[in-house]
């Protein structure tokens, strides 16, 4: 199956489909660049990061300020500037979800994912007051 087949299956599920190079990879994934980043059209609750090479891994992200508000983490000026932004309106800012046994979902606080939606850069960053935030804050349902 190519590129272009998978596009148009993953559209004519309603699945938007962004493509993203991050530079540093994720955390436990350096090595790992290209990222796509897949969504239900008309659905914001959550979207998932899928490795474009490498192993075959996806991500469950949720949108931080749909599920933590207040949450605010310090990401340093040479991470912004590694996505380089030039509008804050371009930054989406995501937390990966992991399902624990019981079904019970949390959400990695310290590292937030940030896409660059009009450039396609992405990373993944270590909050310079992650000592504020939890790596398995459970996600509020």
């Amino acid at each position: 199956m190519n590129a272009v087949q998978t596009e148009t299956e993953t559209e004519a599920k309603g699945i938007s489909k962004l493509d993203f190079s991050f530079p540093h990879g994720l955390v436990g994934f350096e090595s790992v660049k290209l990222f796509s980043l897949l969504q239900k059209d008309n659905d914001s609750s959550h979207a998932w990061l899928q490795m474009m090479e490498g192993p075959e891994l996806s991500f469950l992200l949720v949108p931080s300020i749909s599920f933590f508000p207040d949450y605010a983490p310090d990401v340093s000026k040479d991470d912004l500037e590694l996505l380089k932004i030039q509008s804050p309106e371009s930054l989406v800012m995501y937390n990966i979800v992991t399902i624990r046994d019981g079904g019970k979902a949390t959400a990695n606080l310290k590292g937030p994912v940030l896409f660059n939606m009009d450039n396609g850069i992405g990373g993944q960053f270590i909050a310079k007051n992650a000592l504020e935030f939890a790596v398995d804050q459970p996600l509020p349902l």
